[in-house]
């Protein structure tokens, strides 16, 4: 993550507290798992670290003021060399999302600077993009970096009405859309491995106290179908996996989510 003026920061995992990552001439590590064992195991695969605008809760739309300030970019340029040159990293990867409109400018310009930079070092840069957002100017950013993931998922998400993640049709039109204003061989689909509970909601529209939309990984869903023994539905329409259950207050939950089995369905 970063901050307004473009500083890269990280969270300590045992006191969940922000710190700088560059500290004078000190890199301070944000990983003491992948990049040991990738050395350890002497593989040759690439490691594109990502920084985004994600605050811990949600995505900060304050990231707008650092990308249309040129002196903040630099900032975070300077950031980044310092830190990939640090190990053996191939590049970057950008996810900064929902911030304004007005700021696409100091993105795609922020983009062409990255770019430049890596390229110089013989590194890649990559982003993430929603699919079918039309704030992005696809075809501007694809001609500044290497590679863009689409995220194609979250047609349902908490907050939201209950549905699946990413069904057939909505999957297959965003790659149809995305294929039109990003080639061929930067485009990359991102595919959803998780999933979403949703309690149902009380009479009044509001969750019951105590209760929240919330993430849940593929194993999650199972074991939770397991628990409540019911069975797991393949919706024939969605092509998305589901299954509804009752939790120990006797309330309602719905359960979607995707997985290797259902991509291969």
């Amino acid at each position: 993550m970063l901050t307004p003026d473009g500083r890269l920061q990280a969270v300590d995992e045992q006191t969940n507290k922000r710190f700088d990552v560059i500290q004078g001439p000190i890199v301070h590590t944000v990983d003491d798992k992948v990049m040991p064992f990738l050395k350890a195991e002497d593989t040759d695969m690439e490691v594109f670290p990502m920084v985004q605008n994600f605050n811990g809760t949600d995505f900060d739309p304050g990231v707008a003021d650092f990308l249309m300030n040129s002196d903040s970019r630099a900032r975070f340029r300077g950031q980044i060399a310092a830190f990939l040159a640090a190990d053996k990293y191939r590049g970057l990867m950008v996810d900064f999302e929902a911030f304004p409109k007005k700021a696409q400018p100091g993105y795609v310009a922020l983009l062409g600077e990255l770019s430049a930079d890596l390229h110089a070092k013989g590194m890649k840069l990559y982003v993430s993009l929603q699919a079918r957002n039309e704030d992005y100017d696809y075809p501007a950013i694809s001609a500044r970096v290497d590679g863009i993931v689409v995220m194609n998922y979250d047609e349902h998400f908490p907050g939201g009405t209950p549905g699946p993640v990413a069904s057939q049709d909505w999957f297959v039109d965003n790659l149809k859309a995305a294929e039109k204003a990003i080639p061929h061989d930067k485009l990359i689909c991102a595919l959803a491995n998780y999933g979403y509970d949703w309690p149902h909601r009380l009479k009044n529209g509001k969750l019951p106290p105590g209760l929240a939309d919330t993430n849940v990984s593929v194993q999650e869903a199972w074991l939770a179908a397991r628990d409540s023994e019911q069975d797991v539905d393949f919706d024939g329409d969605a092509l998305n996996p589901h299954f509804s259950y009752l939790d120990e207050q006797n309330i309602e939950h719905d359960i979607w989510f995707l997985d290797a089995v259902s991509y291969g369905a």
